[in-house]
């Protein structure tokens, strides 16, 4: 129950940090301002959506509006206790039909009253949008001011109303697709401290126990799909649908995809309702299976890991650590349909120049050091240790030349770095300009 009052304190405050706003925003209106109010939804192509439109006539004169149905579209079409419950908001009845001359009056539910009375508006409209609309949040609006104050305003955000306040047991039913990522993204902020970083797909990117997990919201189904690359050039595949067999058996909550040389783990959370723990809980279980995802993992399949290796030197013990956000974008080069986008690069990076700058530094190191070693165990004549070596040497290359683009994008979006645009050649002079003129090759007679 006090997590329940928590949330519902938390929803009510946010009107009414939305509603002071909107009552300062409508206090400096004036002549032929235009506030408009709506729904943040597509529209659609029967009519408005619920939206409250603040037009400023004179000079502290603002007419409020509220679409009637002549003018909604059919969704939100409003019933007669709807429009009765306007009309005890203090709106007044529409006096005309859409095509007619309104004179003094208007075709929709309307309201004439100076700016000193911003506040009563500014009430009516948030009465409007919750009582009769039955609008959750005012994260569920946007609004655009088109006049001497143009731009939009600015209220508390989905992300703001959620990542402030998860409650990690709370099911919420989303509206949509974009409802249902705008949850997973507040829940993995609340879990992480900070916004997710997020590929050139959409798709969530973390970084567990040195893997790429993407979280990955569905975008026509109620589900949320985390995905993990585990192995790739797997040896046998009848062996490799046995070991498959075993790990089911263990670890029951995940998926394990065998697709050609590959191998990969999902794991599925439901999203209709949408609850955080249930997110936190499965990634909890991955986390503890990616832990046991090493080397003799990877040699049961006869594959190559795509965890981040450390430096061939030393029998690859004792290194440092990859940085994750370089752990990421070689993730990403491994698993991108093609070159990976070097805006999403630089975005992996904070489009940080120094930043990537090392990353290049550690890449190359790693290319050669592993080349270095594809040499000693091409002398030695080790089939598993020249394909692991192969692989690495590849992946390091690769994330070098991704990197490559990610500087050049962070280089000129620079201020003064800018290439300059192309310069016309000088144009040709015109011999013939005239038609009638006579020309060398013309007989003057």
């Amino acid at each position: 129950m006090p997590d329940l009052e928590k949330f519902d304190q938390a929803v009510e405050l946010a009107w009414r940090e939305f509603r002071g706003t909107l009552a300062d925003h409508i206090g400096t209106m004036r002549g032929e301002d235009i506030l408009v109010v709506e729904l943040a939804e597509e529209p659609g192509v029967g009519g408005y959506l619920p939206c409250v439109q603040f037009l400023a006539w004179a000079e502290d004169l603002v007419r409020c509006e509220v679409p009637s149905n002549a003018f909604l579209d059919p969704r939100f079409a409003l019933s007669p206790a709807d429009e009765a419950l306007l009309i005890e908001l203090g709106w007044q009845h529409p006096t005309c039909a859409p095509d007619a001359d309104p004179g003094d009056g208007s075709p929709a539910h309307f309201l004439d009253r100076t700016v000193r009375w911003s506040d009563q508006l500014a009430s009516m409209a948030v009465a409007a949008f919750r009582d009769v609309w039955s609008v959750p949040h005012p994260s569920f609006l946007r609004a655009e001011a088109v006049g001497s104050r143009a731009g939009n305003l600015t209220g508390p955000t989905v992300r703001d109303w959620l990542a402030s306040d998860v409650d990690p047991m709370l099911a919420v039913a989303p509206r949509d697709p974009d409802h249902l990522r705008d949850l997973v993204e507040a829940a993995l902020t609340d879990l992480l401290g900070d916004q997710p970083q997020v590929d050139s797909d959409g798709d969530f990117v973390l970084t567990i126990e040195g893997h790429a997990v993407f979280v990955i919201p569905h975008a026509t189904e109620p589900v949320v799909r985390l995905w993990v690359p585990l192995l790739y050039r797997i040896g046998g595949r009848t062996r490799a649908a046995e070991t498959v067999a075993d790990l089911t058996a263990r670890w029951s909550h995940l998926r394990f995809v065998l697709r050609e040389d590959r191998l990969n783990a999902v794991i599925e959370v439901p999203g209709f309702p949408f609850v955080p723990r249930h997110l936190t809980d499965l990634l909890d279980r991955l986390t503890a299976f990616l832990a046991t995802v090493d080397r003799s993992f990877a040699a049961r399949f006869d594959a190559v890991g795509y965890r981040t290796t450390p430096s061939p030197a030393g029998d690859h013990e004792c290194v440092p650590d990859v940085p994750p956000s370089l752990m990421a974008v070689m993730q990403l080069v491994l698993f991108g349909e093609g070159d990976l986008d070097a805006e999403t690069a630089a975005d992996v990076c904070e489009r940080d120049r120094t930043t990537i700058l090392e990353y290049m530094r550690i890449s190359a190191e790693r290319a050669a050091e592993w080349r270095g070693s594809l040499e000693k165990a091409r002398a030695e004549a080790d089939p598993d240790e020249i394909a692991l070596c192969e692989g690495e040497a590849a992946a390091w290359s690769d994330t070098l030349a991704a990197l490559s683009g990610a500087l050049r994008v962070v280089s000129f979006s620079r201020p003064g770095l800018a290439p300059a645009p192309p310069v016309e050649p000088p144009r040709q002079m015109e011999l013939f300009e005239d038609p009638a003129e006579l020309t060398l090759f013309d007989d003057p007679r």
